[in-house]
């Protein structure tokens, strides 16, 4: 077996791994908590408005925003009508005796309550900042449930969620409404992922594979690192490098093999194609893969519009196929190449005193 055969077993053994590893983070990708789904949770708006108290959903559902720049305290209630947030000119303050406090740290609301809640004790604030601005995920705004099946057309889930504010001995509500929209068909998609898988085997098999796969390289890692500006943008605290999980880590080393590629691919180097397997299966995995949800559901975690995602993210697992398999193709043509030029051939009979010759 040659050292190109070698190789080329390998990579393809490396992005087998990667793809058996790959499964399980699919749909990893979330923003606060929350990953695409059907699920659309409208806002109403404040009742009865107030001047300096405005209020919006944000992160796709996930958690709701409150802003109070008025000279008085409102306090969000939690889910036993105990006092949970201030939120006022001194900052945000948080009760540590309400269960809300507790439940409410993630999107799944798993965090155990200790003993010390008690929703009838006077509550025990803990300052969290000095801003005037308050985000938590409340569970009264989302769906709680196990995935279940729905049917294909828009209906109401919850007709009118409520969560209570009180400002001095006046009571607010922030309401909405909890809906199932139907996603789009995730095929138009597929197809993009189909055609660039095409273009990637055909660059693979031409005379100028370096340059081909070298550009196809750049887009992809151009592609993924677009993608994932997009979902850190889409916290509405700012970059959430923790919420993105360990498939950011994937994506940079991902981003580093690629350019490393690029520059090898570029100057037709072989290694370069081993650079572009590795970097096109980790960003397909983890920078495509992990997202493919988006393709066919309707609320989308992402900076920019929900189409925007869903090419991104077609492309991103498009293009990290395509490049992996034309870069496997390129490395079968150039054994193959290889293989016919070291081939041996006969040598001629010598031709010398010490040779013996027949006679007639």
């Amino acid at each position: 077996m040659t050292r190109v055969v070698r190789r080329l077993a390998a990579g393809l053994a490396l992005s087998a791994a990667l793809l058996v590893l790959g499964a399980a983070p699919a749909g990893a990708h979330q923003v606060g908590g929350a990953g695409a789904s059907n699920y659309q949770t409208t806002l109403e708006g404040l009742s009865p408005e107030t001047p300096g108290i405005t209020v919006r959903v944000v992160e796709a559902g996930s958690r709701i925003e409150l802003v109070n720049t008025g000279d008085q305290e409102v306090i969000v209630l939690g889910y036993q009508d105990d006092p949970y947030l201030r939120v006022g000119p001194d900052g945000v303050f948080e009760n540590q005796r309400s269960s809300a406090t507790y439940l409410n740290r993630d999107r799944d609301g798993s965090q155990a309550t200790p003993d010390t809640v008690d929703p009838e004790a006077d509550p025990d604030w803990k300052k969290l900042s000095s801003g005037q601005t308050a985000r938590w995920h409340d569970h009264r705004i989302h769906w709680m449930g196990s995935a279940v099946d729905r049917p294909d057309v828009r209906f109401v889930v919850e007709d009118r969620w409520v969560v209570p504010l009180l400002l001095g001995d006046e009571r607010l509500e922030i309401t909405g409404q909890l809906v199932w929209v139907p996603g789009p068909s995730a095929l138009p998609w597929w197809g993009v992922v189909v055609a660039l898988i095409v273009v990637g085997a055909v660059v693979g098999l031409r005379p100028w594979w370096g340059k081909g796969l070298a550009v196809l390289l750049g887009a992809l890692v151009l592609a993924d690192l677009i993608h994932v500006i997009g979902i850190l943008g889409a916290s509405a605290g700012g970059p959430d490098l923790a919420g993105a999980g360990p498939d950011l880590l994937y994506s940079v080393v991902g981003w580093a093999v690629g350019v490393a590629g690029i520059v090898l691919l570029w100057r037709a180097k072989r290694d370069g194609l081993f650079a572009a397997i590795f970097a096109g299966v980790l960003i397909a995995v983890f920078g495509g893969l992990s997202d493919i949800s988006v393709l066919d559901r309707s609320q989308v975690p992402f900076a920019w519009s929900a189409v925007s995602a869903r090419l991104l993210v077609a492309t991103t697992l498009g293009l990290g196929v395509g490049v992996t398999v034309g870069a496997g193709l390129a490395l079968w043509r150039m054994g193959a190449f290889r293989g016919a030029s070291l081939q041996r051939t006969p040598r001629p009979a010598a031709d010398g005193p010490g040779d013996a010759a027949d006679t007639a």
